[in-house]
């Protein structure tokens, strides 16, 4: 049983950094590190706007910690006009929603956010 244990961990480790390296080719943007409750978290943008395949958006991609990556999106309506400021709001709040921290670590992240977003422009 410890034998399956450890295959199972090395998968999921293995997938884990395919999923990094899948991240670093994208050309993540705007990624911010910083310590939240003790925990290193990592926020990243990436935005999506010359496929045809697709709508265009925005993804955030969000780390904590050792756990796999937690991802937000926000797609555009085909009526809006794009915007890179209001995706990553958008994508962000969804990544923060869907990582279940609590109030005081989000309100962290948003502070880092705003800090961040305010020297990019």
């Amino acid at each position: 049983m410890c034998q399956r244990m450890s295959e199972k961990v090395k998968q999921e480790w293995s997938e884990l950094r395919d999923l990094i390296d899948q991240v670093s080719e994208l050309k993540v943007s705007h990624m911010v590190e910083m310590e939240v409750e003790n925990v290193k978290v990592q926020v990243g943008f990436k935005h999506y706007y010359d496929r045809p395949e697709s709508p265009a958006g925005t993804r955030c991609f969000l780390f904590i910690g050792q756990d796999p990556v937690v991802i937000g999106d926000a797609f555009l309506s085909p009526a809006d006009q794009f915007d890179r400021n209001k995706g990553r709001k958008v994508a962000l709040t969804k990544a923060l929603k869907a990582s279940q921290l609590g109030k005081l670590a989000r309100a962290q992240i948003w502070d880092v956010y705003f800090l961040a977003h305010n020297k990019i422009n």
